[in-house]
């Protein structure tokens, strides 16, 4: 295992690639899926009987706070991940020059402890939603996300301590987005439910590529880019 990774690391243009083609693989699942599953009676039914939904509807009185909830949500969770991914091999090109190990190995390493955290806790949002209250395990994710990002970025740790803490920073600040795929959704009434998870999710992208750009300033005039990501923790810890 360990020389296939070291391969992949000597060969960066091939792994961002592979990651690329397993996007396939959903996609050929899904049309399966409409395929053999029948929609909903219920929604079958809202969608012959209901006029044609537009955006606007989302901003109603009746709809207005579930919209800027789930846009609030999601904006904060994909600033706290895109922030943290997007300088993950800044950072970790650093650690390993700092400790005087090897980089490329190290980097790749990193994104490995990073990814599976974030698989693991994509996993978790399964019991998390069917055991806890939403507002109780967005909180657990959002602490923990604040916790180990202060603790892995912010003390004075050996960059393979360092490297093992991103598997829990990949569970909290990026496993939570499984949880968007029924959280969302439930903000809205069935007519309505498409378009609203749709826009939250989508429009907070937009909003969130700021985050990698306020970033990238912060590691500009910071002393090391450890202190640029590290603050990144309080976003999530209100």
């Amino acid at each position: 295992f360990t020389k296939r990774i070291d391969w992949l690391a000597a060969n960066p243009s091939l792994p961002w690639r592979a990651v690329s083609l397993t996007g396939l693989v959903p996609a050929f699942l899904a049309l399966w899926v409409r395929r053999k599953v029948a929609e909903p009676e219920s929604w079958t039914e809202v969608r012959r009987t209901s006029d044609e939904v537009g955006y606007a509807e989302l901003f109603r009185r009746e709809h207005r706070a579930a919209t800027l909830g789930g846009l609030g949500l999601c904006v904060v969770t994909l600033i706290t991940w895109w922030s943290c991914n997007a300088f993950m091999p800044l950072v970790a090109s650093f650690l390993a020059s700092a400790d005087g190990i090897d980089r490329a190995a190290f980097v790749t390493h990193s994104a490995v402890m990073f990814n599976l955290g974030g698989l693991v806790g994509t996993l978790l949002t399964i019991p998390g939603g069917a055991h806890l209250r939403r507002r109780t395990m967005f909180a657990l994710y959002f602490a923990g996300g604040a916790i180990f990002l202060w603790l892995t970025f912010g003390l004075d740790l050996s960059a393979a301590t360092r490297m093992r803490l991103l598997f829990p920073v990949g569970i909290c600040i990026f496993g939570v987005v499984g949880a968007f795929s029924y959280y969302l959704p439930e903000l809205f009434p069935t007519r309505l439910r498409g378009s609203g998870s749709g826009f939250c999710f989508n429009a907070g992208r937009y909003l969130a590529a700021l985050g990698p750009t306020v970033g990238a300033h912060a590691a500009a005039i910071a002393p090391t880019p450890l202190d640029a990501v590290k603050w990144v923790g309080l976003l999530p810890a209100p």
